[in-house]
């Protein structure tokens, strides 16, 4: 199979993804996942540690270690397949369409080489020795770092951690790729130099028609970057919403155990709300229960939830995927005649919209870390 630049790019697409570490009836680690990404959107995909979000986007990528595997499911990029690609086309997929910023620069980068060759590299993986100097100055420069030909001349281990992140994002958006995948690109930074990185992205992301999946723990970050964010709970996709309505009406009690537990300091009064932390905790894939496996924390428990897996809930036309879970199917169906209801009465006021993205967020959205 032959990897070509699609000319209509038609985003990310994975259905039914399952993924094990170790032989054949190894447990499985991420199970029956879908996910979808269109071209220009950012997916926030959140969940505690050991969720399975990384095992989910090294999967996207076929990039899983030993003894990692995709048991079973599809995934699509720009139309290809990419479980079909042979090594050759999927090292051309790494190289020009699919971007990976993980938390921890430095070993991504070749201690070996300056800046500016890595730069150069990707801005002509083919001719790297042929890039003009003046040019990859100007991408430095473009992405915040003083002094472009110090940093050129530089090797990745004489420079920050905040300039080697601002860097890989720089080759990683170089390429203008159709997916680029951050994997808490942001966890090793101060407080700052966090807010400037994640200001590059939301510029450097803008307007272009790359699909961005956003790997993190932080609901807050989430929340200023995302179009749309998708919950994982023990490897099980259990809610997925545009973030707006996340944010406002969590649908999934292991979602609304997120939000509560993300400290706010905008209540109308003036006042801390109270920080909500959820007891228990993840499963392990070999002791995952034999229903939901959010049972033995889920303050909503019924006797199905112990016995079976949940079943997928219609998303109510809010432009949501299915949740998963029997205590939000009452829910799901109140919140979906609630917003058709909405939808149908003009509201008395019209009051302009927050810009969730804004330097004002609302209440509920305005988390930290």
């Amino acid at each position: 199979m032959s990897v070509v630049a699609p000319a209509d790019r038609s985003g990310l697409e994975v259905r039914g993804l399952t993924v094990a570490y170790g032989p054949h009836g190894a447990p499985e680690v991420v199970r029956d996942v879908d996910l979808r990404i269109r071209p220009g959107e950012t997916l926030g995909l959140v969940g505690e540690s050991g969720s399975g979000k990384s095992t989910l986007a090294l999967a996207v990528l076929r990039a899983l270690p030993d003894p990692g595997r995709i048991v079973r499911g599809e995934v699509h990029l720009g139309g290809d397949d990419v479980r079909a690609l042979g090594a050759s086309d999927l090292r051309a997929l790494w190289r020009r369409r699919v971007k990976w910023v993980p938390q921890n620069p430095l070993p991504s980068m070749n201690p070996s080489l300056t800046v500016g060759r890595q730069l150069a590299e990707a801005l002509d993986p083919d001719r790297p020795r042929r890039a003009d100097p003046a040019e990859i100055d100007e991408v430095l420069a473009s992405v915040g770092l003083p002094d472009p030909p110090r940093v050129r001349r530089a090797y990745p281990f004489e420079l920050s951690g905040g300039q080697q992140q601002r860097i890989l994002i720089a080759m990683a958006l170089l390429a203008r790729p159709e997916l680029l995948i951050l994997d808490e690109p942001t966890t090793n930074l101060d407080v700052t130099t966090e807010a400037a990185i994640l200001e590059l992205i939301r510029e450097r992301v803008r307007n272009r028609e790359t699909a961005v999946l956003y790997v993190s723990h932080s609901l807050g970050v989430v929340a200023q970057l995302c179009d749309a964010v998708q919950v994982l709970y023990a490897g099980d996709a259990v809610e997925r919403a545009p973030a707006d309505a996340f944010y406002r009406r969590p649908l999934h009690p292991y979602a609304a155990g997120l939000l509560a537990a993300v400290p706010t300091l905008d209540r109308p009064d003036g006042r801390r709300a109270p920080v909500r932390g959820m007891e228990g905790r993840i499963p392990s894939p070999a002791d995952r229960p034999a229903g939901c496996p959010f049972a033995p924390r889920c303050p909503l428990v019924v006797d199905a939830c112990r016995s079976d897996r949940p079943p997928r809930v219609d998303a109510g036309g809010d432009g949501a995927a299915p949740t998963r879970s029997h205590a939000s199917a009452g829910k799901r169906s109140r919140a979906a005649r609630s917003r058709r209801s909405h939808r149908s009465t003009p509201p008395r006021s019209a009051a302009p919209p927050t810009d969730r993205r804004s330097s004002s967020p609302t209440p509920s959205r305005n988390g930290s870390r």
